[in-house]
Parts: structure tokens; C-alpha cells; sequence
């Protein structure tokens, strides 16, 4: 069998990022997922020195070998600080229902132990989703009526959500010390956005329009990228930011009707994402929608 895969964009042809072509010149998709922080574990020698770093790509394809399984791709890519350019392939192999690539690259030799050090809050997305499950129903059942300080409060929520996601996906918080500032330079800009906005209603309407139009983007964004495998970070932003846009200039018109809608869709989303962080690994978050650097 042929084995053909790319971390930087999908093999052409097939919504994948490694697949298995036989003698019947069929493509068997083997990974889809793309590689999220935290994703790498660490590769130990006998002595418990770190030599490497491994990352596992999964899919839905079930195993003909055992139906308990599905296909899997597993890099594993180990320390050789003299390959700086191309990583070399020591081998590849099929190993159960896993593609196992063996390489060698000087990012292999990693100065971070990521089996210690993992972000606190990529590994326990559950403290965002309590947060979420809280200010969700308030917001989408008292919006209107609270409507300068949910605003204040929805502006603060949106400025820290905004950045301990952008740090996660550029992977400012992969240690606890990491996690700590990101936490409090993200609480304080988001307490002083709210504090600001609270001084003009016509500044919070567009925001609330702006913040309520990103929060669809995302959500029609996550969708396309479920539907399509299209997950480039650009892609994100673009749909994003236009439907941001799309709030601010309907915020002029409509007012106080878009209030209304606001508040209950993004109260909403925020309780359907509660449960998505919950139980996460089958909605995209948005730091692993950020993450896919590789399809600018």
C-alpha cells in the first residue's frame, strides 16, 4: 500500500491529512484531524531522557483488523539537532491500525517537557465551560433588561476568551507560570474594555452587534470547517470579522431590536459551548480553529 500524508494541507483529492492507497488505486483516509496544542507527548529513553516528541492524528475510518479501532496517523519525530531544513524519514510503517512515520528534525529536541508542563487550561477546558454555563442562560433570559451591565460584561468576557484562546493557540500557555500572566493581563484588559464601554450606549450597542456578529462567524465557521475539512486560520478570521462587521452596521439600524437578538443568541451560544468544553473532541475550539497556522 501507498501511504501519502501532509501536515500542512489536506491531500489533494480527499478531505485528509494522510491516507492509504491499495492495488485498487483507492484512497483510504487514515488521519483528519488537524494537530491542536497540546496534541505532542514526549518520547523517553530507556534512561527517562527525552529524545523526541510523538503526535497522534486520528480519524473515523474503522479498522478492518478490529472493529474496536479506527485509523490513525503517528508522528514520531525524534531529536537530531544536525537537520535543520526538511525533517528525514527514517522509516514508515503500519503498525495495528496506525501509519507510523519515524523522522528526525532538530525541533524534535524540545526544550519543553510537554508531559509536565501542559497549559493547566488547555487540559481542563471544563473551568471555561462552567464560566460559559453561568453567563449563558443569564444573558440569553435577561439580556434586554440587564442591558448596560451585560454589555460591560459581554465586552470584558469576549476580550478574555479572545486572548486565552490567541495564547493557546500560539501556545503562551503550555506552563502553568504561562497560563498565570495570560490569565491576569487577560482578566484586567477585559475588566477595563467593560469599564469603557459602560460610559457610551452607542458603543455598546455596536460592540454588542460586533461581538454578537463573531460569535456567528465562529459558529458558521465551525460548521463549514465540520462539513468541508476546510480549517484555514484565515478563513476563520475572514468569516469572523465580517460577520462582525455585518453586527456593527445592523446595530445603526435596528438598535434596540438587535439588543434583543444579541444577547439571546450569544447567551446561547455560550450555554451550547459550555457543554462542548465539557466534552470536548467533536466541536472545533476556537484556539484549535486559530491554531492551523500551516493553511494561511
Amino acid at each position: 500500500m501507498q501511504a501519502t500524508w501532509n501536515y500542512c494541507t489536506q491531500v489533494p483529492g480527499v478531505s485528509a491529512y494522510a491516507t492509504l492507497t491499495g492495488p485498487d488505486g483507492v484512497a483510504q483516509v487514515v488521519a483528519d484531524e488537524i494537530i491542536a496544542p497540546g496534541d505532542a507527548t514526549n518520547i523517553d529513553d530507556a534512561d527517562g531522557n527525552l529524545i523526541g516528541l510523538s503526535i497522534v492524528q486520528g480519524s473515523s475510518t474503522a479498522c478492518a483488523s478490529d472493529a474496536t479501532k479506527t485509523w490513525e496517523l503517528k508522528t514520531n519525530l525524534y531529536c537530531d539537532a544536525s537537520v535543520t531544513g526538511a525533517a528525514t524519514v527514517d522509516s514508515v510503517s503500519i503498525v495495528d491500525c496506525s501509519l507510523v512515520v519515524n523522522m528526525k528534525h532538530d525541533d524534535g529536541c524540545a526544550t519543553l517537557d510537554v508531559s509536565e508542563y501542559l497549559g493547566w487550561l488547555s487540559e481542563n477546558e471544563w473551568a471555561i465551560g462552567i464560566l460559559y454555563l453561568i453567563i449563558g442562560p443569564c444573558l440569553a433570559l435577561f439580556g434586554q433588561q440587564w442591558f448596560p451591565w451585560v454589555t460591560a460584561s459581554l465586552v470584558a468576557v469576549f476580550v478574555m476568551g479572545t486572548i486565552c484562546s490567541l495564547s493557546l493557540a500560539f501556545g503562551w500557555m503550555t506552563s502553568t507560570t504561562g497560563t498565570i500572566v495570560v490569565l491576569v493581563v487577560a482578566l484586567i484588559l477585559g475588566v477595563v474594555a467593560g469599564i469603557l464601554v459602560r460610559r457610551n450606549i452607542k458603543i455598546m450597542v455596536a460592540l454588542l452587534g460586533g461581538v454578537a456578529g463573531f460569535f456567528l462567524g465562529a459558529l458558521l465557521f465551525a460548521l463549514i470547517a465540520n462539513f468541508s475539512g476546510w480549517t484555514a486560520v484565515w478563513g476563520y478570521w475572514l468569516v469572523s470579522s465580517l460577520m462582525a462587521v455585518v453586527g456593527v452596521v445592523l446595530s445603526y439600524y435596528i438598535g434596540l431590536t438587535l439588543v434583543l437578538i444579541s444577547t439571546a443568541f450569544v447567551g446561547s451560544y455560550l450555554f451550547m459551548r459550555s457543554w462542548t468544553l465539557f466534552f470536548p473532541g467533536h466541536y472545533p475550539s476556537e484556539s484549535q480553529l486559530m491554531n492551523d497556522a500551516a493553511n494561511l
